[in-house]
């Protein structure tokens, strides 16, 4: 027959579980409902950055251009929806949990921040400082990160490689602009001094990005040098991107890695 010290002692136990439980389906709807906020607006800023490619060639000597009022609207209505979804996530975000929460949000602020970055160099020819970017978030309730800076940055060079590629061979100015503008990144990433393998946690995430970087650089090169140096010796209009064996296989290996991030 069970004692009442021992009856209370269960009864004890079974709280003490019952909290434990709650606590725990609390965090795993937080995290989930984060996650899901994080897919939401890596999507829109993909659509983001498609709108962005849809520009036409820019008209005056800069790549800096006016966007069109059609792909404005759509500009506008995405980076509302984004900030909605931003301001639910912050809710789950407060006090500690902006930091025990980060990772789940972490790659649809890099996603956001290479689709604000492009749209500003598009429009501006400058690159999106790091101040300004916490300016817009902090509205929202978000912290960013210097990490997730520095990864939405990475991310940026590969829009801005295609950006440059579709330039040619109408527009190599414009192209040369760009081309300087990814040097200055790859150049400033170098000096990090990140291992580009094996690495781990953030720092291996820039190493392996610097790789992709690497591979854009080098892409923008060969098709200037194909449209500057050797555009007399094939037709008008024709742009060879091919690049020698060894170069071409590593362009490749990057291309399928920038497909997989």
């Amino acid at each position: 027959m069970e004692t009442p010290v021992g009856s209370n002692r269960a009864e004890q136990l079974i709280k003490t579980f019952e909290a434990f439980r709650d606590q725990l389906d609390s965090h795993n709807e937080r995290r989930e409902r984060i996650i899901k906020i994080s897919r939401d607006v890596t999507a829109l800023a993909k659509k983001m950055i498609f709108s962005l490619h849809r520009l036409p060639p820019p008209s005056g000597t800069t790549s800096s251009q006016v966007i069109p009022p059609g792909i404005q609207k759509e500009l506008a209505k995405r980076n509302s929806e984004i900030h909605e979804l931003l301001r639910k996530a912050a809710v789950d975000l407060e006090g500690p949990n902006a930091h025990k929460y980060q990772k789940q949000l972490s790659g649809a602020l890099q996603e956001y921040l290479e689709a604000l970055t492009f749209q500003h160099y598009l429009q501006t020819s400058t690159l999106v400082a790091y101040p300004a970017a916490c300016a817009l978030l902090s509205p929202l309730g978000i912290t960013l990160p210097e990490s997730d800076f520095l990864l939405g940055w990475a991310d940026t060079t590969g829009e801005l490689m295609r950006r440059a590629i579709s330039l040619l061979p109408a527009h190599p100015d414009s192209a040369r602009e760009i081309l300087v503008v990814l040097r200055g990144l790859w150049e400033g990433f170098e000096c990090l001094n990140v291992d580009t393998e094996g690495g781990r946690g953030t720092w291996g995430e820039i190493g392996k990005k610097m790789g992709v970087m690497r591979g854009s650089v080098q892409k923008v090169e060969d098709a200037l040098y194909s449209v500057c140096v050797r555009g007399s010796e094939r037709p008008a209009g024709m742009l060879d991107l091919s690049g020698g064996g060894a170069g071409n296989k590593r362009q490749r290996e990057d291309d399928e890695y920038a497909d997989n991030y």
